[in-house]
Parts: C-alpha cells; sequence; structure tokens
C-alpha cells in the first residue's frame, strides 16, 4: 500500500493535480482570511479609538469642551486615519459611536445610581422610623408602668 502510494506521488501528473488542487483550496480561503483580518483590525482600531474617548472624557471634564475632546481623540488616533478609510470607514463615524456608547453607559450607570439612593433612603427611612417608633413605645410603656 505505501509503495503504490509513493508510486503514485511520483508520477508528475498527479503532482499536478495535488498542487492545483492546494492552490484553489489556498484561493477559497484567502479572501475568508482577508475578511477576518480585516474585521479584527478594525475591531482593534475602534478599542483604540474608545480608549483615547475616555481618556479624553476624564481629561476634558467641561461639559462644554466636546471640541477640544474631539480634537484630542483625532490627534492620538490620526494614525488609523488612513488604515480606516481603505476599509471603507470613516474616523469620525467611529469616534461618533464611541462616544454614544460612552453617554448610554453613563446614562444608565446614573440611572441605576439614582434608584439605588432612592430605594436605599426608603429603605433607610423606613428603618429609622421603626426604631424611634419601637423607642417611643418602649419609653411610653415604662412611663406607664412608674
Amino acid at each position: 500500500m505505501i509503495a503504490f502510494l509513493q508510486k503514485l506521488l511520483d508520477n508528475e501528473i498527479v503532482q499536478g493535480i495535488i498542487v492545483v488542487v492546494f492552490f484553489g483550496i489556498i484561493a477559497k480561503l484567502l479572501p475568508i482570511l482577508g475578511n477576518l483580518l480585516k474585521n479584527l483590525y478594525k475591531k482593534w482600531i475602534t478599542h483604540k479609538i474608545n480608549k483615547c474617548v475616555k481618556k479624553a472624557e476624564k481629561k476634558f471634564s467641561d461639559p462644554k469642551s466636546g471640541d477640544k475632546k474631539k480634537s484630542y481623540v483625532l490627534s492620538q488616533t490620526q494614525k488609523y486615519n488612513d488604515r480606516l478609510t481603505k476599509m471603507n470607514t470613516n474616523i469620525d463615524t467611529v469616534i461618533e459611536n464611541c462616544v454614544q456608547i460612552l453617554n448610554t453607559k453613563n446614562a444608565t450607570m446614573k440611572e441605576s445610581l439614582q434608584a439605588n439612593v432612592t430605594d436605599l433612603a426608603n429603605t433607610t427611612a423606613e428603618s429609622l422610623k421603626a426604631t424611634v417608633t419601637e423607642a417611643v413605645q418602649t419609653k411610653i410603656t415604662e412611663t406607664l408602668t412608674k
């Protein structure tokens, strides 16, 4: 069996067929791998831009400093602009998406925090009311028994 396979592989026609099949498979896989790498690189760039947006939010805390924040992010991420342009994506669009996601997260966290504070205040008020009521009843009971 092994001798037959060796003889078969020594045949130039069979070798040619194997090479053609091999390159055909590679030709089919290259576009798929190219798209995969392109999407992966785009996500990596988006991650880097997102980090810059967060840094800008911390660096410029004034609510009216949107232009300063954007120019900071653009200056920090300029090196990715050419690559994004080749991928038919505008860096401004990526920045706006990152800002929108960050604002949505901040709004959600703020609402959650407000709800938790309200719940905590209500619970504390109810607990305090129960404690005071119990203390008053105890004092009244002590006073009446004397």
